[in-house]
């Protein structure tokens, strides 16, 4: 959220709408939002806000919260995550 800051969640959910409007019009699938989580400090509860140093570690701990159920306000049916980053 350092790049976009009050912005990063209408440009995220943006990007995933036009994502949608591709894979309908050229899959007949569609990307619904259900909930979305967007990390603004280091103290964030998902530990997101301190990420790993590597990619693989940083996907593994994305993949936990997932299964835990360890992001707010996540939903109960969840069949695909994304990740958003901007790192300097």
């Amino acid at each position: 959220s350092r790049r976009y800051g009050a912005n990063t969640q209408s440009i995220m959910l943006s990007t995933i709408n036009t994502i949608d409007g591709i894979y309908l019009k050229q899959l007949n699938v569609g990307l619904p939002v259900v909930s979305s989580h967007v990390v603004t400090s280091t103290s964030d509860p998902t530990g997101l806000g301190t990420p790993p140093n590597t990619i693989e570690a940083l996907l593994e701990r994305l993949a936990s919260l997932v299964n835990s159920r360890g992001i707010p306000n996540m939903g109960t049916n969840i069949c695909v995550a994304h990740l958003f980053t901007y790192q300097d």
